[in-house]
């Protein structure tokens, strides 16, 4: 598994280019990473402290990324709502194949 990185070592990077794009991701029921890219300085100075938006769909779609039904989390029914994706900073990693 990739080293961890502190916070401010993520910040140093940031600001020395050496990443350029931050992956605030979580795992679906299948194990892919779904989330959001963003851009680094984007990273620090609004996900960080205030998380980051994304659409409750993701929890319900298979590989194809259509909808199943049977959740009562959300549905075309009860609709698809957003939710936040709050960072967990010791999961930060840096990924070497990516900038």
């Amino acid at each position: 598994m990739a080293d961890a990185v502190e916070p401010q070592g993520l910040e140093s990077l940031i600001r020395t280019g050496e990443v350029d794009t931050v992956l605030a991701v979580f795992p679906d029921g299948l194990g892919r990473l779904l989330g959001k890219r963003v851009v680094g300085r984007y990273f620090l100075d609004h996900v960080l402290s205030d998380g980051a938006h994304a659409c409750i769909y993701l929890f319900t779609v298979d590989m194809e990324m259509e909808p199943l039904p049977g959740f009562k989390l959300a549905s075309w029914e009860r609709g698809y709502g957003d939710m936040k994706l709050v960072p967990d900073l010791a999961t930060l990693r840096r990924i070497p194949w990516l900038p």
